[in-house]
């Protein structure tokens, strides 16, 4: 996103991030550009390297990216499972197809049916 935001688009001869806050954004390449040529300096008493720096906001960068590109997903698979599922009432007397659990291979699974339930066997069957 961060790539996106700061090239300049056809439209507007701007990038959006220049069109947002009127100034270059400062990106990593920019602190990195600028300290190797001495442009800024770095303080003496700084804990990490620019490289050390850079290095470890790459690896957040790559954290908060897998964390967000995992939720959409999630929340996506969700509310698409969620368009088609209803809840089924099953009643004695409907009739049923049964899965006959005779192979691990799921196109050689047989059917068994039409039959009549004539007992629910738990709470979890309506």
């Amino acid at each position: 996103m961060f790539a996106y935001r700061e090239v300049p688009h056809s439209t507007p001869g701007v990038s959006p991030y220049q069109l947002v806050y009127g100034r270059l954004p400062n990106g990593p390449l920019k602190l990195l550009k600028k300290t190797w040529t001495g442009d800024k300096k770095i303080p003496i008493d700084s804990s990490k390297s620019v490289e050390e720096y850079l290095r470890d906001l790459t690896e957040k960068l790559k954290q908060a990216h897998n964390l967000a590109r995992r939720n959409p997903e999630k929340a996506q698979a969700v509310s698409r499972y969620n368009l088609r599922s209803r809840e089924k009432r099953l009643a004695i007397g409907d009739q049923v197809l049964v899965l006959i659990p005779s192979s691990s291979h799921k196109l050689l699974k047989k059917w068994m049916g039409p039959a009549s339930i004539i007992e629910l066997p738990g709470p979890h069957i309506q």
